[in-house]
């Protein structure tokens, strides 16, 4: 499953479903061109006191290719999995959010 699947399906259990149509993809370099001015924005307002939160390592970050796999488990290590990604995502989702409420409570 690439990694933009995941977040959102983790989106969506969580209650926060993103429609695909409402994303917007950038081209790598336009990314790294606004974040290069962003950067240098921030830097000079602040007199060189702080650095942007958007920055070039974070867009290349978010721009690796990043697939999750079992095949090699399953390969070497007869693994079988108990339940889908996607029920996982679900089940681990739903207990994070039951989780988080009893230490609110």
């Amino acid at each position: 499953m690439p990694i933009w699947d995941f977040v959102r399906a983790i989106g969506q259990a969580a209650g926060h479903p993103v429609n695909r149509r409402d994303v917007w993809v950038l081209p790598k370099k336009v990314g790294l061109a606004i974040a290069l001015i962003v950067d240098w924005v921030v830097w000079l307002l602040s007199l060189g006191k702080q650095r942007s939160t958007m920055n070039r390592a974070g867009i290349r970050y978010s721009c690796l290719t990043r697939t999750y796999r079992i095949d090699k488990a399953k390969e070497r290590l007869g693994y079988k999995p108990s339940v889908s990604i996607e029920e996982g995502i679900w089940r681990g989702v739903g207990w994070w959010l039951a989780d988080k409420k009893k230490k609110i409570q």
